[in-house]
């Protein structure tokens, strides 16, 4: 292994349990991304966090227009595009412990 790959890994790792704390603190999860780097809160947060520069280009402009935002209340899915599945995994967590259910994000549908 050369220097450059070993800095990738170790940013992944740091990638991983950040987001490990993230959902053990905000939603009360354990992920165990460090183990199954596939969890699917985690690959739904990373589609979110490495969407498209030209979408994050569109919503700065519009933000800055006078009309920006009227323009993004008729087309939503501007700013929610990439979230859909991070927010459909975020409120079945979220009514799983409203019902006092254990909540696991591996479980989550």
């Amino acid at each position: 292994m050369n220097a450059g790959s070993i800095f990738f890994l170790l940013y992944s790792l740091f990638q991983g349990i950040t987001m490990d704390v993230i959902l053990q603190c905000a939603f009360g999860i354990q992920a165990d991304t460090q183990n199954n780097p596939d969890e699917p809160a985690i690959t739904a947060a990373k589609r979110v966090i490495n969407s498209s520069a030209s979408r994050r280009l569109l919503i700065s402009i519009l933000s800055l227009l006078p009309f920006g935002n009227k323009v993004m209340e008729a087309f939503p899915s501007i700013l929610t595009g990439d979230m859909d599945e991070l927010l459909g995994i975020s409120r079945q967590i979220v009514s799983a412990k409203k019902s006092g259910r254990s909540c696991d994000s591996r479980k989550v549908e």
